[in-house]
């Protein structure tokens, strides 16, 4: 189970990394601006989709294969889960597209922050003091290796945050949620659920725009277009189901340490393969984050958080009835009388008094009687 988790991790980091980070950048370098968000998202959606469905019905994956009526039960129960998956990308869309990798990259780095205060402030989780810094130096390590690139733009920080805000959402709300359910499937419904959505803001959007849309251009002979819109799809389903894969086998906080490493991977593929130097403080902040991670998993291994104990009122507990079997039936009876039981008990008590009384009389009289003679 370690090793498949550890694996699964890896496969995550890599796949983001550098295919995902590959795709995206050249998508908005290609195509710039606020424009071709909303493509951006159908594209990722869409292809999620398509490729779930050729996973599951095309490889003969029957973890992948899912049915219509399976689907319509998945639905309800996942139905938050999609809003909070179109909200953060769509908000992420536009932070990278505005404002690029570098300053998306600070401001998600906060998300385990974020986590550990609504672990504290609703799950009543405790932790040693010595976390904190270490997940401060995670976050200041990722601000320095960002440092080179920074792009200040007021709508690339506020839809960054908005981001941020709603991944830790969706971190904690669909470990929850998927608790005993089947990630892949679990994908594939809420990728469905999402696709939905952006699709029906997308044709309106698509038939009153001044472009031709994308989709419409790549069909008729925009190979280049047509290749890189393959690979952000591709890219964006093996990233986030990877991600949902290893959503369900740690926790929110871990998850959310495993996400700084990845981004950590991003922004170093980012200055690869788009010959952006990194500077001496990027490397210092790369070193600094990584040691904050490292620094974060030996602490809770030795420390594990813990919940608050919670004081019970006597008022708050169930006070239930004992029962006993009974030799015939062997049915169970409470032992609390019914008040037609209790009456037939006084009156056989005010007999077996009455009857005391008597003995005792009879016992006096003959006393008085032996007493005389």
């Amino acid at each position: 189970m370690i090793l498949k988790t550890i694996g699964t991790a890896f496969l995550w980091i890599v796949v983001t990394a550098f295919l995902s980070t590959y795709a995206n950048m050249n998508f908005f370098k290609s195509y710039p601006g606020n424009t071709y968000i909303l493509s951006h998202c159908v594209a990722r959606f869409a292809g999620a989709v398509l490729c779930g469905l050729i996973a599951g019905y095309g490889f003969g994956l029957k973890d992948f294969m899912m049915t219509g009526p399976e689907l319509m039960k998945a639905i309800p129960e996942l139905s938050i889960i999609p809003l909070f998956m179109v909200f953060m990308n769509s908000t992420t869309s536009l932070a990278l597209a505005t404002s690029g990798v570098t300053m998306t990259y600070v401001v998600k780095s906060t998300i385990p922050l974020w986590t550990v205060a609504y672990m504290i402030k609703y799950e009543g989780t405790q932790f040693v003091w010595y976390v904190y810094p270490a997940l401060a130096l995670c976050c200041v390590g990722v601000a320095l290796a960002c440092a080179a690139d920074l792009e200040v733009s007021l709508i690339g920080f506020i839809a960054a945050f908005a981001g941020t805000i709603s991944q830790t959402g969706f971190n904690i709300i669909s470990a929850k949620k998927m608790s005993g359910k089947s990630p892949t499937k679990s994908f594939f419904a809420s990728m469905f659920v999402a696709y939905c959505f952006v699709q029906t803001v997308y044709l309106p959007a698509s038939m009153f725009g001044d472009s031709e849309p994308l989709f419409i251009q790549a069909a008729f002979g925009n190979t280049e277009l047509a290749f890189l819109l393959f690979l952000v799809a591709l890219s964006y389903y093996l990233e986030y189901q990877l991600n949902f894969l290893y959503l369900v086998m740690v926790n929110s906080l871990n998850f959310s340490i495993t996400d700084i490493v990845r981004r950590l991977a991003a922004i170093g593929a980012n200055s690869y393969m788009f010959n952006k130097e990194l500077s001496p403080m990027n490397k210092l902040g790369i070193l600094l984050a990584l040691g904050g991670a490292l620094a974060y998993s030996c602490v809770v291994s030795k420390h594990p958080p813990t919940k608050k104990k919670q004081n019970v009122r006597v008022s708050e507990i169930e006070l239930v009835p004992l029962k006993k079997k009974t030799e015939d039936n062997e049915s169970c009876v409470s032992t609390e009388a019914s008040p037609s039981i209790r009456k037939k008990d006084n009156k056989i008590n005010e007999m077996d008094n009455s009857q005391i009384n008597k003995n005792n009389l009879k016992r006096r009289n003959v006393n008085k009687v032996e007493k005389t003679k």
